[in-house]
């Protein structure tokens, strides 16, 4: 059974970000926040479509809820049904 995905997505970030898990809230723009730089991100969505066997549309890209933890796990979650 596949990790839940805003856990596994918390559990990244606290190790890829270089932040506190307890200071990430879900609902935070990433982006914004400057908590990834090019190379994260491409090993964010690399990591996420391994651990969850999905792949990312040029689509899914543009969606404002791709840049919060809380987005990102729901276009995941949505992916996998």
């Amino acid at each position: 059974m596949k990790a839940d995905p805003r856990s596994w997505l918390l559990a990244w970030f606290a190790g890829h970000a270089k932040i506190d898990q307890d200071n990430i809230k879900p609902d935070t723009n990433y982006i914004e926040r400057g908590l990834l730089d090019s190379f994260a991100f491409i090993a964010l969505i690399s990591d996420v479509e391994q651990e969850f066997r999905i792949r990312f549309s040029d689509g899914d890209f543009r969606k404002t809820d791709f840049l919060t933890i809380s987005g990102l796990a729901s276009i995941i979650e949505r992916k996998m049904k």
